[in-house]
């Protein structure tokens, strides 16, 4: 097969044609690495070749641009590039990735987790669902809710209490929406109960 035309796009990519139809276009980069020019004979394996080194630098090169907004676990990475590539390409930029650095599930199940319930107030059993959401591995995700102790629970539900529905416990209803709310954050009417009686307690030795 004979490249027969190189013409480069509006986009900066280069169109190659074929025996004088369009095949496919590629990246400048992908274009000066791999010396095409015209009259240049190729065989089709070559051509596939060029092709799928192109998609892999076009979706590393997403990839790179979505990491800098926000970290990302393997799986999430994976899922979004399988929107405009096959997942054979999606699986190898991710591998890339890892092998960068630039992506580590356990540290950000971790650190997730952390922001999740410090800063969110979330229940544990709410963490569990929202990591396992963002595909982070069974592995990683149990290994980041190791780092809470057994009153993880308690503190987040308390905490919650006093910054959003101290002020409905004024009565029995109020109470009750507020256990339902809770229950719905993912604690259990245990632990509500006990957070409850908690913050009883202490504003009883305030006053």
């Amino acid at each position: 097969m004979t490249i027969t035309g190189i013409e480069k796009t509006k986009r900066g990519r280069y169109s190659l044609f074929v025996d004088g139809e369009f095949l496919f276009s590629i990246h400048p980069d992908i274009y000066k690495t791999s010396k095409v020019k015209a009259g240049l004979e190729m065989t089709v394996q070559e051509l596939e070749q060029l092709r799928l080194d192109d998609e892999f630098y076009s979706a590393k090169d997403k990839a790179l641009t979505l990491l800098s907004y926000a970290p990302h676990s393997a799986g999430m990475l994976e899922e979004k590039l399988c929107r405009h590539w096959d997942r054979e390409i999606a699986r190898r930029v991710v591998e890339r990735m890892e092998e960068l650095d630039l992506i580590d599930d356990g540290d950000y199940a971790a650190r997730l987790a952390r922001d999740l319930v410090n800063l969110k107030g979330w229940s544990l059993s709410r963490v569990r669902l929202e990591l396992k959401k963002r595909k982070l591995p069974p592995g990683a995700v149990e290994e980041a809710l190791e780092q809470f102790d057994g009153d993880s629970d308690l503190e987040a539900a308390l905490r919650l209490v006093k910054k959003k529905y101290r002020s409905r416990l004024l009565d029995s209803d109020g109470v009750r929406k507020t256990i339902a709310a809770l229950q719905r954050q993912g604690f259990s009417l245990g632990v509500i109960r006990q957070a409850l009686e908690r913050l009883e307690e202490e504003e009883w030795e305030e006053t």
